[in-house]
């Protein structure tokens, strides 16, 4: 006699502002299961991931894409004057606050993975990363964001901002997963993610409107709420912001590539 199918408990995970209804609608739009058959079962657990969310050893596998380079909160005190991010031209003190939030925040993410999974179990995890310890060439893509801000006379808010987010290299993260000590690293790699123009000005406008787009669809939320700025005024943030990355890409003939790192973790302890 054949075994029936195992059955699928999802679990799915966001701040508390996220709209799961929207999820869940989203779910619902698929063929429906037979009744008493259904194998895939769906629920929502909001919250940080920088805390308990799950019960103790109720989980097998966990996956989390593209979310760990956002940190639960921007590096304190950095000094980081007319900048919002770590950059090649910034002071070295900036890089040591945010690799020290960083971390803090991942060795906390794993510790309570490290008491929701079961021995045994399995963390699989992507995000921004960078191959070297010193700001990559795409970092810079911050600092004309910065430059963007400061044209508009708003350099006084600027220097209170330091985004929320890092990029590790990979001996941060070696680093960081020895010392917690609640996992063994199966597989780490890197990988690159790009946006590539068509060729010629035209393709550079293509590839600056590009990463415009997807920086303001993370960033501008952060920052209206620290500016204080309306729609028009954030327009005309981001409108300045595009022109700026054109001129880069013109100049420096580069493709937007954004490194990730992909890591599969089992829990060992």
């Amino acid at each position: 006699m054949q075994a029936p199918p195992p059955e699928f408990h999802v679990y799915l995970n966001d701040l508390t502002g996220n709209d799961f209804n929207s999820v869940f609608r989203q779910l619902q739009q698929q063929p429906p299961p037979e009744s008493c058959r259904r194998r895939r079962l769906g629920a929502a657990w909001p919250g940080s991931f920088y805390g308990r969310i799950f019960p103790a050893e109720s989980l097998d596998y966990v996956v989390s894409s593209s979310s760990l380079h956002f940190l639960s909160r921007a590096p304190a005190d950095a000094g980081n004057e007319g900048r919002m991010y770590v950059s090649a031209g910034g002071p070295a003190r900036v890089l040591e606050a945010y690799r020290a939030q960083f971390q803090r925040d991942i060795r906390l993410f794993l510790a309570c993975r490290a008491e929701e999974v079961r021995r045994g179990g399995l963390l699989l995890l992507t995000f921004v990363a960078r191959r070297e310890a010193a700001p990559s060439v795409h970092d810079c893509l911050w600092d004309l964001l910065a430059a963007a801000v400061e044209s508009m006379d708003a350099r006084g808010q600027l220097d209170s901002f330091d985004a929320p987010f890092y990029g590790p290299c990979p001996e941060e993260l070696t680093e960081a997963i020895r010392e917690e000590g609640s996992f063994r690293v199966r597989r780490m790699e890197l990988f690159e993610v790009s946006r590539q123009g068509q060729g010629g000005q035209g393709g550079r406008r293509q590839l600056a409107e590009q990463t415009c787009s997807t920086i303001r669809a993370v960033v501008e939320p952060m920052l209206r709420a620290h500016l204080g700025w309306d729609a028009m005024a954030m327009d005309g943030l981001f409108s300045r912001y595009c022109l700026l990355l054109h001129d880069y890409y013109r100049q420096t003939h580069k493709l937007d590539q954004l490194t990730n790192v992909f890591l599969a973790l089992d829990k060992i302890s």
